[in-house]
């Protein structure tokens, strides 16, 4: 018979009942049967008694067997990180295993897992635990380990700090940097990772003297991502430009010996920017001496290059001086009739 339900024992059993015959009518049956048959075999000895007394016995051998598998509950689905290269060693889960009989002790029911613990895993995996009592009945559960990249991937030999040199209109195009840094992850391959630029590639950068801070960022397929940053400087080398009046002849102001010249004053010019413009010589307006004066204009950007033109005043004296001669007069000749 089988145990009841739950306990590791029988009960209610129906055993039948002994045959017997005597020579005499009178006799009498009985039994040593226990109300309750634990598992495993009991003898049931059965007696029957005449009426002089005279005995004589049987036995019945009555086997309870225990065919009720035993409990197990699994640890519930759960994550596990990835190492460094995309694995994981797989953790002993029976400790975290609730297991349960109804005839064996729970240390001495046997627990098995797979994959067993200790051994190397990649992917997710779903992990069967076993169960066994002592009468070698078995349950399972199972559940979900579900591999977790969490690990950033590595991004080296970053673009050093650089100086670019600007356009001639103080401007520069952010080249595309994200060729230059080796990347590598545990679990993406090289190719399969995402780099990034801020700012953007073909970015429109201005300004001599512009620091701009770039960063390269790699994303693997998990999200996980890491950046490196280097400078890029906006450096101006390219001179202003100035424009400057044409020779300028002119003849004396009248009844002076020297001219009063104005002119309008050039102003530099650059893309990114000018700082100064210095006259050398005099200022429109002045007075100036018959000769030749050259003015030169020096023109510097805000990075310091320079430009530089010039133009000659030429005063020349055009106005015909003054004569008054003396009264008309006589005078005597001497013996000569001279």
């Amino acid at each position: 018979v089988s145990a009841d339900a739950g306990v590791c024992e029988a009960s209610g059993v129906l055993l039948g009942s002994a045959t017997t015959t005597d020579n005499c009518p009178g006799e009498t049956v009985g039994n040593d049967a226990p109300a309750v048959f634990p598992v495993g075999s009991t003898t049931v000895t059965y007696t029957v008694t005449d009426a002089s007394g005279n005995t004589a016995t049987c036995t019945q051998t009555v086997t309870v067997t225990d065919d009720e598998l035993p409990t197990i509950t699994c640890p519930s689905d759960q994550d596990i990180s990835a190492n460094a290269g995309c694995e994981f060693v797989m953790p002993d889960f029976r400790p975290t295993t609730t297991v349960g009989d109804n005839c064996t002790l729970v240390g001495d029911l046997t627990i098995d897992q797979s994959p067993d613990s200790m051994t190397t895993q990649s992917g997710t995996q779903v992990v069967t635990m076993t169960v066994t009592d002592e009468a070698g009945n078995t349950a399972e559960c199972t559940f979900t380990l579900t591999v977790v990249d969490n690990a950033a991937p590595s991004i080296t030999d970053c673009p050093s700090d650089t100086t670019i040199v600007l356009t001639a209109g103080c401007d520069y195009m952010l080249a595309d940097f994200t060729v230059v840094p080796t990347v590598d992850d545990n679990c993406t391959a090289a190719g399969a990772l995402v780099i990034s630029q801020s700012p953007s590639i073909d970015s429109l950068l201005t300004g001599h003297g512009t620091v701009v801070p770039v960063t390269l960022t790699v994303t693997d397929a998990n999200g996980n991502s890491s950046t490196c940053t280097f400078s890029v400087t906006l450096d101006d080398t390219t001179n202003p430009t100035i424009t400057c009046p044409t020779d300028i002849p002119v003849g004396v102001d009248t009844g002076e010996c020297f001219a009063t010249v104005t002119w309008t004053e050039p102003a530099g010019v650059d893309a990114c920017g000018i700082v100064s413009t210095v006259r050398t010589g005099a200022a429109p307006g002045s007075e100036f001496s018959v000769g030749t004066t050259t003015i030169t204009y020096t023109t510097t950007d805000v990075a310091g290059n320079t430009a530089e033109c010039s133009f000659d005043i030429v005063v020349s004296d055009d106005e015909l001086p003054t004569i008054t001669c003396p009264s008309d007069q006589d005078i005597s000749a001497n013996a000569g009739c001279e």
